[in-house]
């Protein structure tokens, strides 16, 4: 069994990533669905929903909010702040980082799903403070996540309240696509500080089950962010020869190349040169992961993994015909990003291992990953449409891939399996 390498990462009702972060089907126990909107029709059912327009005087103002979600969250508001004060109370007086604010954020977020685990259901009832706590630090997630990802790339942001607010308006982070965040301004400076500030008088989290659990999703997330980080530079090398020397086959490339480009030109300036610092220590193999992104195989192996990749793009079946003096480059460009990525997909599934044995979760279920662990593929999407070939990613514990289109497939496979065009076998 398979999937497209695309949806491998899009999530499933039985992904262990899925049941942590996607909460569809979860409702408390005063009957409001834990993804509210979000949530399927049959889920919503019963539970009043009102969107009223927003009086806060900033760029939420006029827009819908979800005042019965509001209603909720502000009755379980101390509890909540309690139990993010007590996670951030384990460090002590000791400086803060962003990554242990995301650990804080997580611990919450998960909270839902991680009481359903428990009780071995899909579809129970959670407590409506854990509800509650999923809600506000789904607010925080993508903030927190950005300021740990700056954090990891060297450009230091200090971990205070002030940042964290400033970076959540200067984002957008409170206006959706449908709706705003409900939460009036002095709700969420107070959740902000619960979540930096230390407070003496707040005795620490003592369950190490979920300090544990916590750790290790935000490793995961780490990891994710340092995918994200080799994505982006992989995609910058791609782009940066230009449509002149990618020479795309049609309009439609040639906008797209041209389009991209001009986004990653306005971006931050390429991405960190050595990324082994900021891999998760706590991973089985962090040497592995590091090793693949500084791209160091053994010489015959590149050399028989490229020289396939070569004849794949002599067919000329992709929406670009590079010119000849980069399609080498291209295809040890290819090569490495396909290396890295089984990499990382090895590295999580090793992980994950862990700590789906602390939940008692089936080791034979399929690892699907969420996008916050391992952000949607962009160099990918490039090296498909340039050779004309779909990528497909295979389960664990070996995560065998595939590249093919409706001429031919194959598996990226063993070294030692002699490479044919008709059946295409690439190898690890």
């Amino acid at each position: 069994m398979s999937t497209d390498l695309s949806s491998a990462i899009a999530g499933e009702p039985w992904s262990l990533a899925s049941v942590v972060y996607g909460v569809d089907l979860l409702v408390d126990d005063e009957g409001r669905p834990v993804s509210e909107r979000r949530a399927p029709s049959a889920v919503k059912q019963g539970a009043p929903i009102v969107l009223k327009a927003c009086p806060y005087r900033d760029g939420r103002r006029g827009r819908p909010m979800n005042v019965s979600a509001l209603e909720q969250l502000v009755r379980h508001l101390p509890a909540v702040c309690e139990q993010w004060a007590s996670f951030r109370a384990i460090r002590g007086t000791a400086s803060m980082d962003w990554s242990w604010a995301l650990a804080t954020v997580v611990d919450q977020l998960a909270a839902p799903a991680l009481y359903a685990l428990a009780q071995r259901a899909d579809r129970c009832v959670v407590p409506a403070r854990a509800a509650a706590g999923h809600k506000l630090a789904a607010g925080f997630l993508g903030v927190v996540r950005g300021l740990m990802a700056q954090e990891m790339s060297g450009i230091g942001t200090p971990v205070t309240v002030e940042t964290l607010l400033d970076w959540t308006h200067r984002s957008n982070a409170l206006i959706g696509t449908s709706e705003v965040c409900a939460g009036p301004p002095v709700l969420i400076q107070r959740a902000a500080t619960s979540l930096l500030e230390y407070d003496p008088l707040v005795r620490p989290c003592q369950d190490a089950a979920r300090r544990e659990i916590a750790s290790a999703l935000t490793s995961q997330v780490r990891l994710g962010v340092v995918w994200e980080m080799f994505d982006l530079g992989m995609e910058r090398a791609v782009l940066e020869f230009g449509v002149e020397r990618l020479r795309p086959r049609n309009a439609f490339v040639d906008r797209s190349i041209t389009a991209r480009s001009g986004e990653l030109s306005r971006g931050p300036e390429g991405v960190i040169p050595n990324l082994q610092p900021v891999i998760p220590a706590d991973l089985a193999n962090t040497e592995a992961i590091a090793a693949a992104i500084a791209n160091k195989p053994s010489p015959g192996e590149a050399l028989q993994q490229v020289s396939l990749l070569l004849k794949l793009l002599q067919t000329e079946e992709g929406g670009a015909l590079p010119a000849s003096n980069i399609r080498l480059a291209l295809a040890r460009h290819f090569w490495h990003y396909l290396t890295v990525y089984r990499q990382f997909l090895v590295q999580l599934w090793a992980h994950e291992r862990r700590f789906r044995f602390r939940l008692a979760y089936p080791e034979q279920v399929a690892m699907k990953l969420h996008p916050l662990i391992l952000p949607r593929p962009r160099a990918l999407h490039w090296f498909e449409v340039i050779w004309g070939h779909r990528v497909k990613v295979g389960l664990q514990p070996d995560f065998h891939l595939t590249i093919g289109n409706h001429r031919r497939d194959g598996t990226l496979s063993s070294p030692a399996v002699a490479p044919q065009l008709g059946s295409t076998q690439l190898g690890w």
